[in-house]
């Protein structure tokens, strides 16, 4: 553990928290979604390398100008269990760490060492757990897989659907929304998992007015050169039909296919 800030274990009500999120809007909505999944104590590894970052940023960050912060990410774990710093170490040291796992462990944020427009950080690949399947009588139907996590040699696991900010350096909204989709398409049809600038430039290839980045988003036709690139084809549905869209969109789901809108805003 040597070298590691000392408050790395801090409750999910302390300021710390909000030093590290910041708050921005998506910063914001995660820990109103954390405090709804009952979330309690974080735990935050304060040099963490993400492959999607580190893919971005060597493709662009790198030699952008403004404040060069590094490839190094920050990543923050959320567990419903309530424990001290003290606890965690005697755990580690102990090998007892079960009360960290099963129902507790609630996922992770990663927060990328570059800001938005309003200077807050922004959010990088974020793996949370769903909220109850079923809730006062309403079923939900998520487009999940699991997801392995290894905290300071502890083996955890998430059930979820990555999401990350979108940024005008590298991935506007229709990036981000191709980045999560192909997730779970990846194990059911053995295609590529690409970082948000890789998306960019293969959609890109597409011939286009706009420059590659920093981004300015994609068209349909740059999304569906995306999706087509990785061997899958696209159906798209345009209908003013009330019932066709919900239709669809619940029969992909049920099959576990992730749909996008081609005009979707960042939530």
């Amino acid at each position: 553990m040597t070298g590691i800030d000392e408050d790395y274990v801090f409750s999910f009500f302390s300021e710390d928290l909000n030093k590290h999120m910041g708050y921005s809007p998506q910063g914001k909505y995660l820990l109103s979604y954390l405090k709804a999944l009952d979330a309690k104590t974080c735990v935050l590894e304060e040099k963490y390398i993400d492959k999607d970052y580190m893919i971005d940023y060597q493709k662009f960050y790198s030699r952008s100008f403004g404040d060069d912060n590094g490839k190094i990410t920050k990543r923050i774990h959320f567990f419903k269990e309530e424990f001290s710093l003290e606890k965690f170490k005697k755990s580690l040291k102990n090998n007892d760490i079960e009360y960290l796992k099963n129902d507790s462990y609630l996922g992770f944020v990663v927060i990328r060492p570059i800001t938005n427009i309003d200077e807050q950080p922004l959010i990088g690949r974020t793996l949370l757990k769903t909220y109850p399947y079923e809730e006062r009588g309403d079923r939900r139907c998520f487009v999940i897989k699991e997801y392995p996590v290894s905290l300071f040699g502890i083996s955890l696991k998430v059930e979820s659907l990555p999401f990350q900010a979108q940024d005008q350096g590298v991935s506007a909204c229709a990036t981000i929304t191709l980045w999560s989709a192909l997730h779970p398409l990846a194990d059911k049809f053995d295609t590529p998992r690409y970082s948000p600038a890789e998306i960019t430039e293969i959609a890109t290839s597409f011939p286009s007015i706009s420059r590659k980045f920093p981004s300015s988003g994609l068209n349909l036709e740059q999304m569906v050169n995306c999706v087509r690139s990785v061997g899958l084809d696209v159906e798209t549905i345009d209908s003013v039909d009330d019932g066709t869209i919900p239709t669809a969109v619940m029969s992909y789901i049920d099959a576990g296919f992730p749909p996008y809108s081609s005009s979707c805003p960042n939530r």
